[in-house]
């Protein structure tokens, strides 16, 4: 655990080097999280008909989505390490492979946390009038983390195909796509047609931000809770003994070139 937690260490050090690229990336999001909030505004003012949220669900949706985002998008490098043979620094060494990326991320997710709440703080406070707190209590927060988990998991069956494709950028730029499409990140689930969102609930995604914003909300029934959390759970189950295999048979092709 102590391995774990240095190289935890590690990666927030490294990323606060890049000052220049710190600084660009929250103007960015500053900017996309206002965009976003500005058109479904938009469409919820301009409705003929009853909406599906209100203009503060809306609103309070949004700045939370771009919280729970942040946490859930996950970019990994194994894929590139397994290309360039570098995955073999971490296999002649005591330590487990995935152990240690799943350290990086969540090192990557606090240091993300600490500089993107400031603009929620912003936000929230310029549209005060619309917006409702968070109800942070313990399923909100384990159904955060559980989709990091997921999300990690599902990053990393597409980038353990490395070990018998050369490259995976295009597969994981469709899995990024439904993240972007299929998650409640820019269109939430209740502006779904019902056919769709039937099919929908029974994916993944939906644990990326669709599940944990509703939770911050605190417009989650104890029956849904109950169904999220065995979903989830089986999710995860699932995709931990599939990348183990996966791992196993993909070593076995492992070829270190220039490693």
């Amino acid at each position: 655990m102590i391995k774990y937690l240095e190289y935890f260490k590690c990666t927030i050090s490294t990323q606060t080097i890049f000052r220049f690229e710190f600084f660009i990336e929250y103007i960015f999001q500053f900017i996309n999280v206002a965009i976003k909030i500005f058109l479904w505004q938009a469409v919820v003012l301009n409705s003929t008909s009853k909406p599906a949220m209100s203009l503060s669900q809306v609103v309070t949706y949004f700045l939370i989505v771009f919280i729970v985002s942040q946490v859930t998008d996950i970019v990994l490098d194994i894929a590139q390490k397994i290309k360039l043979g570098t995955l073999s620094n971490h296999l002649i060494k005591p330590v487990n492979a995935i152990g240690l990326e799943f350290s990086r991320i969540l090192a990557m997710k606090v240091l993300i946390l600490i500089k993107f709440i400031p603009i929620f703080i912003i936000m929230a406070y310029v549209y005060r009038q619309h917006f409702i707190f968070p109800h942070f209590n313990f399923y909100s927060l384990v159904f955060l983390f559980m989709g990091l988990s997921i999300a990690f998991f599902v990053n990393l069956t597409i980038h353990f195909l490395a070990f018998w494709m050369t490259d995976v950028s295009a597969i994981n730029y469709i899995l990024v796509t439904f993240f972007g499409l299929f998650s409640g990140s820019l269109v939430p689930y209740e502006f779904i047609p019902d056919g769709l969102r039937k099919f929908l609930e029974i994916l993944p995604f939906k644990f990326f931000v669709h599940v944990p914003v509703h939770a911050l909300m605190g417009e989650i029934t104890i029956n849904q809770i109950n169904n999220f959390l065995t979903l989830g759970g089986a999710y995860i189950l699932f995709f931990i003994l599939l990348n183990y295999v996966l791992f196993k048979q993909g070593l076995k092709k492992y070829i270190a070139v220039g490693g």
